[in-house]
């Protein structure tokens, strides 16, 4: 009987310090960094042996709602970039929903967490013999990042984060009289350091 009250005035407490504390509130940030890509031999095995480059610049455009200083939702847009090789090129972009966990520190103001969500991811190509490949695909997408928001700012964030996009690209090859088709992993990774406002 003591064991179960000891354990509901704990859960109380910790459901207490969660709806009391001032993390809750709608949120949007601008960011602006790098993008990496990864390839897995894609483009010199199947395109052409010219050097790929392998990074680009990149926006990041976010939002969403804390509920405390664990739990938030947020909805993001990404540009990832634009890598070339020769005469083909890839552009990227993707837009995502997900589940942002963290924990708050020193009064709320700095937030490490972690990100996970569901993404489409869209990439066109140029000079590709698989046109097919346009178009979308849906992927998990997941990051770590760290947020400080200082309380002398009265809403002002800072935001550094670094997020993966996995994916991978089929092809087709012949082997004497069989087809045979061959993935390639892929990854488009995006550093960045955004402001942010939180209502």
């Amino acid at each position: 009987m003591k064991k179960n009250l000891f354990l509901s005035v704990l859960i109380l407490m910790n459901v207490s310090l969660l709806a009391n504390d001032n993390s809750e509130g709608v949120y949007f940030g601008l960011g602006y960094g790098s993008v990496k890509y990864s390839d897995s031999n894609y483009v010199n095995e199947i395109i052409t042996p010219a050097e790929l480059s392998t990074s680009d610049s990149g926006v990041k455009v976010y939002g969403g709602y804390q509920f405390n200083n664990v739990v938030a939702l947020e909805l993001g847009y990404a540009d990832l970039g634009t890598f070339n090789a020769g005469g083909y090129s890839q552009t990227s972009t993707s837009v995502s929903a997900g589940v942002n966990l963290g924990y708050s520190f020193l009064e709320s103001q700095l937030r490490p967490y972690v990100l996970l969500s569901l993404a489409m991811l869209n990439t066109q190509f140029e000079n590709n013999p698989y046109n097919d490949l346009n178009g979308d695909n849906t992927i998990i997408q997941y990051g770590v990042g760290i947020q400080y928001e200082p309380n002398f700012l009265d809403g002002f964030g800072v935001r550094l984060a670094y997020e993966l996009n996995p994916y991978s690209l089929s092809a087709l090859g012949h082997s004497g009289s069989t087809t045979i088709q061959k993935d390639y992993s892929q990854s488009l990774n995006q550093l960045y350091v955004a402001f942010q406002y939180k209502f």
